[in-house]
């Protein structure tokens, strides 16, 4: 049974998460790219990467895996720069990266910014925009614990990899890329979990290898998820584990500077490329939009349908829901916000 959802406006959202956020210890600038990711995940329609993760985040504190206010270091070597942190918060991490990647790319044509010890990244395609939005060529991939099989296994061996590619384009839009390489991400689990939806295809006990069948296999009794996903593609999925294990290895660039241990969960690389070391940028731009308007224009599979390059439904579908000010949310996370706003102001 879906739960119930309410509407909440997003300047009340901002008011009663970042107190929440405020109480456990975090700064403002922390606060502040926590709200961002979570609107950006949210206004994309990816409401399990978006507020719903207020909850989990707590918990992630009160367990050591996230410690507030965490300062991080950073260390240069040419285009490579290391940001490393021991459990500092991901999502400003993976801001300054992308603030230290355009500087970068803006001196050398190209920056590579490795980052690790920091959790959670969220969606990586709010990454990659930004540096479209930059004229700036973007990449970014982000490691999780293994969670994912490989084709033809039960047993885990990668994350979930969520992964970005960003090409700016001299249309309305750039042209982002925003995936990851399970059959269904974690999120989606928890979220499904949450609402009493069915179990989701393609899940196995982590113990045995048997189909899970029912939630009881896959979550863990502090309500996490313990099972293994398998790797997306269907009857492709040989090359999609491919591509798991393809980027796995460029990830694991990030843990070089730390020691070249693979026990580590969470590191994440960011790229930037400026087109304007091969040539004219505004040539390359042009040439990006003008395969955006091919796919555009490809003859649809099915009559009265329309293809849409990568992102753009994304995209389109943020700008319709920004003009509405606002984003719907659970029932219970909604009592749980506006109790921290109540008690935001009686202190």
């Amino acid at each position: 049974m879906a739960t119930e959802k309410i509407w909440m406006a997003e300047s009340t959202l901002r008011e009663s998460a970042g107190a929440a956020l405020k109480r456990e210890g975090f700064t403002d600038a922390e606060i502040e790219s926590t709200l961002n990711s979570w609107l950006y995940a949210e206004y994309s329609g990816k409401a399990s990467h978006g507020f719903e993760r207020l909850p989990w985040l707590l918990e992630m504190i009160r367990s050591g895996k996230i410690v507030p206010g965490r300062d991080t270091s950073i260390a240069k070597n040419g285009f490579h720069i290391h940001i490393s942190g021991d459990c500092a918060l991901g999502y400003s991490a993976a801001d300054l990266a992308v603030s230290e990647a355009i500087h970068s790319a803006a001196k050398s044509g190209v920056s590579f910014v490795t980052v690790s010890g920091c959790y959670p990244t969220g969606c990586m395609g709010q990454y990659t925009e930004a540096l479209a939005e930059s004229g700036l060529i973007g990449i970014a991939v982000s490691h999780s614990p293994s969670r994912v099989a490989p084709y033809g296994a039960t047993s885990p061996v990668f994350g979930t990899t969520g992964h970005s590619f960003g090409f700016p384009s001299a249309g309305e839009m750039p042209y982002v890329y925003d995936s990851s390489v399970g059959s269904v991400t974690n999120g989606d689990i928890m979220k499904a979990f949450r609402e009493g939806a069915p179990v989701p295809a393609r899940l196995f006990n982590g113990a045995d290898g048997a189909e899970a069948g029912s939630f009881e296999k896959i979550i863990a009794a502090n309500g996490t998820f313990n099972g293994v996903i398998g790797v997306a593609g269907e009857r492709h999925a040989h090359r999609f584990s491919g591509l798991a294990g393809s980027l796995e290895l460029l990830l694991r660039l990030a843990l070089l500077p730390v020691g070249g241990s693979s026990r580590a969960d969470n590191y994440s690389i960011f790229i930037a490329i400026d087109p304007g070391w091969f040539g004219d940028a505004s040539a390359y731009r042009d040439l990006v939009h003008s395969l955006q308007e091919a796919v555009r224009d490809a003859r649809p599979e099915h009559d009265g349908e329309r293809v849409r390059f990568a992102g753009e439904q994304s995209w389109q579908r943020r700008s319709h829901n920004r003009s509405a000010g606002g984003i719907q949310i659970d029932a219970s996370l909604h009592s749980q916000l506006l109790q921290e706003r109540q008690d935001e102001m009686e202190i």
